[in-house]
């Protein structure tokens, strides 16, 4: 069996440090979440930080450290969710600026810390969402109090801030202080951070403004200090794509966040590559002791690390999880990257261990191929730790008829990965290499020799535990003295195709419902931050007009006929038994306009150029249904248009955007049509401006 012939029972190889802090930062536990004055900042490396932190925590540190008692104060506010890193780059500036800890006896996580300086003070406030406790009486929210504090002790004193805060608690925030006296500009300034359209005063100097990074000048106070204050927002810029670079010089011009085609090679240039190539290092495994285990060429995560290093197998992957973020319209962060890379180089979390560390584990494992019962499962085990095979479920071949692997729960990042298994849309176009190999069983060659032979992918890509896990899997059904059944041999053909199609999907990047997915970067990557006509390459622009105004028989260039006292979520297609009153859209007269807001697209309906009738997101959700229209629809009106299985989830945006429509029309002139049967009667509808 190779080097397992090595590897003598009973006796416990050393185990690598670095894999037990992988885990722990990706599979939760104390190293999952980072908590300001713990140690876990230094344990794993790390990577950029979105767009603008850098910056904005830059110049907070050079305000406190050079500041004069004539220099601006600066405020810096870290708006996103849960993972985002907010509490890392509080940590950072606590360390630079060697302030006190914000975590008690317990290592718990303390709300906020005033920090007196010699020439300052520095409030630093890193959970919004531990709640501080209320002394003075008014029945506002703890950041507003803050931002009170602030200003107040601004007039006095050099006064600088970091607040770190979920969106979610701003929204409250802003409920709790609106329209309380003596607390406007409070009130004013979360309303400022929430994104709310709202007047500001005029003395208030407000730079160009993006996504991700904003900027506002509080004017000069009795010392004649102002307060510059930052806020970025770290949920709005995929980590798949190149982060602007924020420079003094470039704050009045805020740079465009501009996000790649398909297969674009400087995928590789990302947030998220940097920290891969940090993590598989040498340093973190031949140097830890990889390099002299007898099981090195048995440790599924030392062949993990091998194909991680190699820049095409990472592009293929980094395609892939950019795919994930579009299906699930969910961007990953940097928490949901420590498991997903958790998982693509130290295997599934799903796996038993049995009290072991993960290297004693797979030590027990190549054991346990030496041994004639026990050899087929441990190849099984061994294989499901495969970067391509880890981040989806598998069941075992052997025991199919039984319950899956395990049923544990696993991250929200995984769950979206799995969603896009290629297994689930396994186009010919792309699988059939795939397909040759697996039915090069039926000529009994394993299928791995023929990919290798066959299939540039693959190369570079097989590592002697593949073959020895195929050897003792698949060769079962080659072998002369094979004794499975016809169940457990379909059972290994379903294995087998699928494991490949993942190894072979995952590399080179497809995902289930590749063409959407393309379809909406290629769309994005051509977008800017205004709106304007969708791109003329572009396919979505007549699937779009399919799924939102679909034709009507009677008059296909013409009408979409919308109801009036039914549903809008299927529109008035053809023929109807009973009468039907609609207001008949002229389909030609609204024009269609897109601009990028972050990572994500926004779709806006316009009528005479600058009537805007309502703006929606274009997720994949909505592509899918309208190319679904597209494609099946065609210049046919009998299909039903854009209703697959996400059709829940889009029809009650479909019903808003199309009462929109009828909102819009109902204060104009516009056609009322009768429907009955095949016939259709118009009706010219005048408003006499009483109403």
């Amino acid at each position: 069996m190779g080097a397992d012939a090595q590897i003598r029972k009973g006796r416990r190889l050393p185990e690598n440090a670095f894999i037990s802090k992988l885990i722990a930062r990706g599979f939760g536990g104390g190293g999952a979440v980072v908590v300001p004055g713990s140690s876990t900042i230094d344990e794993l490396p790390s990577s950029a930080p979105p767009a603008g932190v850098a910056f904005a925590c830059d110049s907070l540190i050079a305000a406190v450290k050079g500041g004069t008692e004539t220099s601006p104060n600066c405020w810096v506010v870290l708006v996103g969710g849960p993972g985002n890193g907010k509490s890392f780059q509080v940590q950072r500036v606590i360390d630079q600026l060697k302030l006190s800890s914000l975590s008690d006896a317990d290592g718990l996580a303390l709300r906020s810390q005033w920090n007196n300086l010699d020439s300052s003070k520095v409030l630093i406030v890193n959970d919004a969402t531990i709640r501080a406790e209320n002394s003075t009486g008014e029945d506002v929210g703890s950041l507003a109090r803050e931002l009170h504090t602030l200003h107040y002790s601004a007039q006095h004193d050099a006064t600088h801030a970091l607040i770190s805060v979920n969106r979610g608690i701003l929204i409250e925030e802003q409920a709790q202080v609106a329209g309380k006296d003596g607390w406007l500009t409070e009130h004013q300034l979360i309303s400022w951070l929430v994104r709310q359209d709202i007047e500001l005063p005029s003395e208030w100097s407000r730079s160009p403004e993006s996504a991700y990074f904003r900027r506002i000048v509080l004017p000069e106070n009795e010392r004649r200090q102002q307060i510059e204050i930052y806020a970025v927002y770290l949920d709005q810029l995929s980590l798949m794509e190149r982060q602007p670079e924020l420079t003094v010089d470039s704050i009045d011009d805020i740079p465009k966040y501009r996000t790649m085609r398909p297969n674009h090679p400087d995928r590789d240039t990302t947030p998220v590559a940097d920290l891969v190539r940090k993590v598989t290092i040498a340093e973190n495994f031949e140097d830890q002791g990889c390099a002299d285990c007898p099981c090195q060429d048995l440790c599924p995560i030392l062949a993990n690390v091998r194909n991680l290093r190699q820049e095409s197998v990472r592009q293929g992957l980094f395609e892939f999880l950019r795919a994930a973020e579009v299906v699930s319209g969910h961007l990953f962060t940097y928490r949901d990257l420590w498991s997903v890379l958790a998982t693509v180089v130290a295997g599934s979390s799903e796996t038993e261990l049995n009290g072991l560390h993960k290297c004693a584990w797979i030590q027990q494992q190549a054991e346990d191929l030496s041994d004639s019962e026990k050899r087929t499962e441990a190849a099984f085990n061994l294989s499901r730790q495969r970067y391509f095979d880890a981040l989806f479920h598998e069941v075992n071949p052997f025991y199919s008829r039984e319950q899956e692997v395990s049923t544990r729960d696993v991250s929200g990042a995984i769950e979206r990965i799995r969603s896009i298994d290629p297994v689930i849309d396994a186009a010919r176009v792309w699988t059939e290499p795939v397909l040759e190999s697996v039915q090069a069983i039926s000529y009994d060659q394993l299928p791995l020799n023929f990919a290798a032979a066959q299939i540039g992918e693959f190369e570079g890509l097989v590592e002697e535990i593949d073959k020895v896990v195929e050897q003792e899997i698949v060769g079962q059904l080659i072998s002369d003295e094979s004794n499975v059944d016809d169940l457990e041999r379909r059972a290994i053909l379903r294995w087998r195709g699928q494991t490949l199609f993942r190894q072979f999907g995952v590399r080179k990047g497809v995902a289930a419902h590749d063409e959407v997915v393309k379809a909406w970067l290629i769309l994005r990557s051509n977008v800017g931050d205004t709106f304007a006509p969708i791109p003329s390459d572009s396919v979505l622009d007549a699937a779009l007009r399919f799924l939102l105004l679909p034709p009507a028989s009677f008059d296909e260039e013409r009408y979409c006929l919308l109801p009036l006292f039914e549903s809008r979520v299927i529109p008035v297609t053809g023929p109807q038994e009973l009468p039907v009153w609609c207001h008949g859209i002229e389909r030609h007269d609204v024009r269609w306009n897109i601009k990028a807001v972050g990572d994500s697209l926004e779709i806006g309906l316009f009528r005479n150029f600058d009537e805007k009738i309502a703006v929606f997101e274009l997720d994949f959700n909505v592509c899918r249904e309208s190319l679904v229209c597209l494609v099946f629809g065609g210049a046919r009106t009998d299909c039903r248009y854009g209703f697959t299985e996400l059709g829940n989830s889009v029809s009650p945006r479909l019903e808003r955007i199309r009462a929109s429509f009828l909102a819009h029309l109902g204060e104009q002139n516009s056609d009322l049509v009768f429907i009955a049967q095949s016939g259709l009667s118009t009706l010219r509808a005048e408003s006499t401006g009483n109403g």
